[in-house]
């Protein structure tokens, strides 16, 4: 059924609240992941170097949330600045 304006039945997900289909998909990970963590630790300590490094990458990309990368455009009127020197002294 599509959407329509005015529509007072729901007004959906809350702002902020998990989506449940995530959540069980995430908590069935965990518990497979704590269920297996010991035969997990045996297969990469057998792996070589570089696969160790990727899974590692792999495994980081899971947990860490990746970076946005931005760009920063100087709008300033002034382009014509003066560089600070520093110098230092030794003693």
């Amino acid at each position: 059924m599509k959407f329509t304006e005015g529509n007072t039945i729901s007004a959906g997900r809350p702002k902020g609240s998990q989506n449940k289909t995530a959540k069980n998909i995430r908590l069935s990970i965990e518990d497979f992941i704590q269920n297996n963590i010991g035969s997990f630790q045996t297969h990469f300590d057998s792996l070589k170097p570089k696969e160790k490094v990727d899974t590692m990458i792999g495994l980081i990309k899971i947990v860490v949330p990746a970076l946005q990368s931005i760009e920063h455009k100087d709008t300033t009127e002034n382009k014509g600045f003066t560089p600070l020197e520093v110098s230092f002294k030794s003693n």
